[in-house]
């Protein structure tokens, strides 16, 4: 049994390195999903059919060697959207292993058993031409929609809170963040 001061001690040498992966995927009418290597910002064009509407979209903010400790969580980390449509549109991030990140083993890019105990949220604030949202990703959600035509970046912050039960491993989670006409 730890006490509080052998915990204490343990802040010092406890940091957990978290990478996220971001593939990103671009779902609309008539468009196929599209999936980015880690680092890797991709963007897409999308007509959708039948009023020739124009939306695209694009992800950067890959977050890898995140470390962060349970002594500052919950700690955050920022990317960022960039959006031209003609008309309304949203966002929605999805991810896999319910939200949460898992234990992975970095030579083969494999799952280990382990996960954070708290899952990743991800929000936007909002700001004129669009409306940001804060999502657990153990649900997922619309993280930021706008109600007509928006060319811009819009910011959005990764927030992990991190437990002292948390086992100091390396982690991992894929977003899927998911475009379409409102």
């Amino acid at each position: 049994m730890r006490t509080n001061k052998s915990r204490w001690a343990l802040v010092a040498c406890l940091a957990i390195a978290l990478f996220v992966i971001v593939p990103a995927t671009f779902v609309g009418a008539n468009a196929s999903g599209i999936e980015a290597a880690p680092g890797q910002e991709v963007g897409d064009h999308i007509n959708l059919e039948p009023s020739a509407s124009v939306l695209s979209f694009s992800v950067a903010g890959d977050v890898t060697g995140w470390s962060i400790n349970p002594a500052s969580s919950p700690e955050s980390n920022h990317g960022s959207l960039t959006i031209n449509a003609d008309s309304a549109w949203s966002v929605t991030v999805t991810s896999n292993n319910g939200g949460h990140f898992k234990q992975c083993f970095s030579g083969n890019n494999s799952y280990g058993s382990k996960i954070l105990k708290n899952p990743l949220e991800i929000s936007v604030e909002s700001a004129s031409g669009y409306t940001g949202h804060t999502i657990s990703l153990d649900n997922g959600g619309t993280l930021v929609e706008g109600s007509g035509s928006y060319s811009g970046t819009i910011p959005f912050t990764y927030e992990q809170a991190v437990d002292w039960t948390d086992a100091p491993l390396s982690y991992r989670i894929e977003l899927t963040f998911e475009t379409s006409p409102t």
